[in-house]
């Protein structure tokens, strides 16, 4: 739907300057094929136009996005701008105005405010995929290659942007030149902006791919909610369908150069614009506004129940320190000693003073007693020196066995039967080993001490011993599975259960060294 160039009455020459950049184009309602439409086209540009308006505004009051914010307000100003941009030749059109070649510098806006937004779009997924990435590890270190690949491919794409705008810009401006090479730059510009769509489609499905990876592999043990995840997912399909709709076009009228662009693409693209540019935004901003609620950025510490099932899980609260507890004994004296006494300075007065006499430390004891130490003395002596002081750590024990009550990982999944616990036994179905025979240890030449030994590479090694409730195998010396003793509430070290005999009462974990509760 470009404008067609003035021909005779419709084109004049500037009397300051022969430049062909002076010369006028008219637009004119006429020219178009279907005028309904093409106000159509124009009302939804509007409505994308306000859309993009109402994003900038929900992207300001956002708070507590933890930095995920990073990119969006760019990416809505750049989209707006293409947009806004791209409306004002179709005004031209709707006005019948006629104007100079001066007005490809408008295109040529347009483009690069379009390169511009696709670029940022990719940052501003790669950056919400990464936060993501970071909270299913501790460290995030497993995927720092994955990183570094998005962040190569982001530069290559931007490196084909800036190459595309350039060819758009050199083949515009030897149209106006009236250069005969301006059609072979028009063929390589087509060309490469048709490679570039097709890696976008390619960059969208991926960022589609790590959305649903994130949401499925984190579940509800990792996220305190998931819909930042599905807001992602909503926002990259939309996006998906935005470069597959632009790549189906650049390859079926601008690569293959065998059918001619039809006059309602222009309507089309507009309408689905609209709703692509409102779904892939909306579920950003939903992303960055709801990222707060993925909890917190480190990991929960584990907790320990000591209730039955329906009983929440307690907290306990650590002692308080106190300074006497750091502070060193009293020195002991023997009998008929008392400590060195630092000599006093003498006071000044006109009369001579007779200086006190210490008696040595074999000498009897003096009538008046010795000075009696005191806490706050050691207090005194604190505030002296700098020293800094650490609560002491509390470990909950079990009430009964005095066993170090720790949460622990559930028995391996898939080791129902104690051959399987040893890789590599002939009796298991894991270390390739036929089921069917019933063989032991000794025939694969590898002794069970050495399977159980600390230097031993099988990964079951450390399930040694099975729960006698589930036969699933858990830790050396345990009698229960973590599952089993909250079932049962008993220690999942010696197997006793913790209720009282009397079965109001039930007996809670206590401070390690201590053989009685408070009670």
């Amino acid at each position: 739907m470009a404008p067609r160039r003035g021909g005779s009455g419709y084109s004049s020459y500037s009397s300051l300057s022969d430049s062909h950049w002076n010369d006028e184009v008219v637009f004119s309602k006429d020219a178009l094929i279907s005028p309904s439409n093409f106000t159509a086209g124009f009302a939804f540009d509007v409505l994308t136009v306000v859309a993009l308006i109402a994003f900038i505004v929900w992207a300001c009051t956002i708070r507590d996005h933890r930095g995920q914010l990073k990119g969006v307000l760019g990416t809505l100003f750049s989209w707006l701008a293409a947009v806004v941009l791209l409306m004002i030749p179709k005004i031209f059109y709707l006005a019948d105005a006629t104007v100079t070649y001066y007005y490809l510098i408008d295109l040529m806006l347009n483009q690069f405010f379009g390169l511009l937004t696709d670029s940022l779009l990719v940052f501003v997924f790669y950056n919400l995929i990464h936060g993501l990435l970071d909270r299913l590890t501790d460290s995030g270190k497993p995927y720092a290659p994955v990183k570094i690949v998005h962040w190569v491919t982001l530069g290559l794409l931007s490196i084909l942007s800036v190459a595309d705008w350039g060819l758009y810009v050199a083949q515009w401006v030897e149209m106006v030149n009236r250069q005969s090479n301006w059609i072979y730059l028009q063929e390589n510009w087509t060309k490469l902006d048709g490679a570039r769509s097709i890696i976008l489609w390619l960059i969208a499905l991926e960022v589609l791919a790590w959305a649903i990876f994130v949401a499925v592999k984190a579940g509800s043990h990792r996220f305190a909610s998931k819909i930042p995840s599905i807001a992602l997912i909503v926002g990259s399909i939309f996006w998906f369908a935005l470069t597959l709709m632009y790549m189906v076009i650049s390859i079926r009228y601008n690569l293959e150069r065998r059918y001619r662009t039809p006059w309602y693409i222009g309507t089309a693209k507009s309408i689905c614009q609209f709703f692509f540019c409102i779904g892939t935004m909306g579920g950003i901003l939903l992303c960055c506004m709801k990222w707060s609620k993925l909890g917190s950025e480190g990991e929960k510490p584990p907790t320990i129940p000591s209730g039955g099932p329906g009983q929440p899980y307690p907290t306990y609260p650590t002692w308080q320190a106190y300074p006497q507890q750091y502070a060193p004994y009293p020195p002991q004296l023997q009998p008929g000693t008392q400590p060195y006494q630092y000599p006093q300075p003498q006071p000044l007065a006109s009369a001579p003073v007779s200086a006190p006499v210490s008696a040595p430390a074999h000498a009897p004891a003096p009538t008046q007693p010795a000075p009696r130490w005191h806490p706050r003395d050691n207090i005194i002596q604190l505030h002296s020196r700098p020293a800094t002081l650490q609560p002491l750590p509390v470990a909950m024990v079990c009430a009964k066995c005095q066993k170090k009550l720790k949460s622990t990982e559930l028995a391996t999944p898939g080791v129902k039967r104690k051959n399987d616990m040893y890789y590599g036994s002939p009796s298991t179905t894991l270390g390739g080993g036929s089921a069917g025979k019933s063989s032991t240890l000794g025939t694969t030449g590898v002794s069970k001490n050495k399977l159980l030994s600390a230097k031993a590479k099988n990964p079951y090694a450390a399930y040694s011993s099975s729960c006698e409730s589930c036969k699933t195998k858990t830790e050396q010396g345990r009698k229960f599975c973590q599952r089993c003793a909250y079932q049962k509430h008993a220690c999942p070290m010696c197997g006793k259960s913790l209720a009282a005999k009397s079965g109001k009462e039930k007996d809670k974990p206590i401070v390690q060294g201590q053989k009685f509760n408070l009670k």
